[in-house]
Formats: C-alpha cells, structure tokens, sequence
C-alpha cells in the first residue's frame, strides 16, 4: 500500500470518536482529514530521515511508502483531524469550550501517535513483505534499494 492512497481517517471514524461533531457541523472535513494526513507525513517523514531511513527518492521511491502498516496511525489521524475541526470552530465561533476540545484531541494525538511509532512494520526493499516489525523510529536504519 502506497502512502498517497492509504486512508487514514473518514467521516465515520471521527464521529466514533466524538458524536457531537455531527450536530456542529455539516459533516465534511475531508479538509481536515486531508491536512492530518498530510501533517502526520510530515512529522513521519522527518522521524525517518532523522533514524537514516532513506530511499532513492531521485529514482522516483517516496520514503513514506516504507511504512507497511499505515494503517496503524488511523486513530492518530482522528485525533489531529478533530484537533483541526475543533480549533477552527474555536477561531471562527469564539468559544473557549471549543479551544479546550482542541487542546484535549491535540494532547490525545501526541500519545496516539507515539504508540503508532512503536507499532509500525517498515518494508525495507519494496516487495510488498515488511522486513522490520514494530520498528522503533528512535533507533537507527538504513534502507537501501537496489
């Protein structure tokens, strides 16, 4: 599975999470969830290039596409996405209960993600079977493909 079609978070995963969400707005945050997914590949691709995980990104690999598992940040994604939604409806209506949300889904997002850290299979050559599981993202690894 590639990063760019991996699916991390949806309308229905975030509403498990936080009910309300559905009664304050329309419904549609494949805004948010898109800027999640793209924050979380950030920070991702960052923790790899710090460990020396790298790919031959000049002959067209995309280092995210190491993580076998991305399913495994899912309910990271949920949390950074209702972090999102609940600080813009804080900025756009005002409320303090608003900002306080968001600061309890982006706290609940930080943890997710470092237990997602400790949890993903890394496929060091490409073929589709992970060589490393469970991989530690604060140990060090070097992947290279022929």
């Amino acid at each position: 599975m590639s990063w760019e079609t991996a699916t991390l978070s949806s309308t229905t995963s975030i509403a498990a999470i936080d009910s309300e969400i559905n009664q304050l707005t329309s419904g549609n945050w494949n805004d948010k969830i898109s800027l999640a997914k793209k924050i979380i590949g950030r920070d991702l691709e960052n923790k790899l290039t710090r460990n020396n995980y790298s790919v031959d990104e000049a002959g067209g690999d995309v280092l995210l596409d190491i993580i076998a598992n991305p399913q495994s940040l899912d309910l990271s994604s949920d949390y950074l996405t209702l972090h999102l939604i609940y600080a813009d409806l804080a900025i756009t209506l005002g409320r303090e209960s608003y900002w306080q949300k968001a600061e309890f889904y982006r706290q609940e997002y930080g943890r997710h993600l470092n237990t997602a850290l400790q949890a993903l299979n890394i496929d060091c050559d490409g073929d589709g079977n992970p060589e490393k599981y469970r991989a530690n993202l604060f140990t060090s690894g070097r992947i290279n493909r022929s």
